[in-house]
């Protein structure tokens, strides 16, 4: 799997970002369009090349990155045992609170995990690599019923430009 998963990022580059705007519950997502935002400037700012990944849970945010047409990679509907494999070998990963974003984490990846409404001192993943990106807000963390009806202001007031800060130790 790791020589496909190789194989099948060569065509984006040495430096490819893996971007997963997704997770188990769309009140833990970032904005898709702060997704795109910070893989606008990774692109422009270094030689990193974001490709996104989207999981079987993600079909809204499939449709809106297809609507949106913002000319980045999208890979999807890889199995976990192909998933792991490419996030082994790519240079670094960037997604919300999710699965996903801890097995990024446990494979040693650099990290940025997103956290909004959930606590990532109780559910971040851990690791050398990892890099934390929240904004705690005075209703952050909050219960799982709270959520459903929450702004999201934990994570709309996230910026991509600290995305950015947090990657770029990665990249120099």
């Amino acid at each position: 799997e790791v020589d496909r998963a190789r194989k099948l990022l060569a065509d984006w580059g040495e430096h490819v970002v893996i971007v997963h705007p997704g997770s188990g519950g769309l009140q833990k997502n970032w904005p898709l369009v702060k997704y795109l935002e910070l893989a606008e400037r990774m692109q422009q700012e270094s030689a990193v090349a974001p490709v996104f990944s989207i999981g079987e849970a993600d079909g809204a945010i499939a449709g809106q990155l297809g609507r949106m047409n913002p000319g980045f990679p999208m890979i999807a509907g890889l199995s976990l045992v192909r998933l792991a494999a490419v996030l082994s070998v790519c240079h670094g990963y960037v997604g919300n609170d999710s699965g996903i974003t801890h097995l990024a984490a446990a494979l040693g990846v650099p990290t940025v995990a997103i956290f909004g409404p959930t606590d990532p001192a109780i559910w971040g993943p851990r690791g050398p690599g990892v890099r934390l990106l929240y904004d705690r807000s005075s209703c952050s963390p909050c219960s799982s019923e709270a959520r459903s009806a929450c702004s999201r202001q934990c994570l709309e007031r996230i910026d991509p430009d600290r995305g950015i800060e947090l990657l770029s130790p990665f990249f120099g």
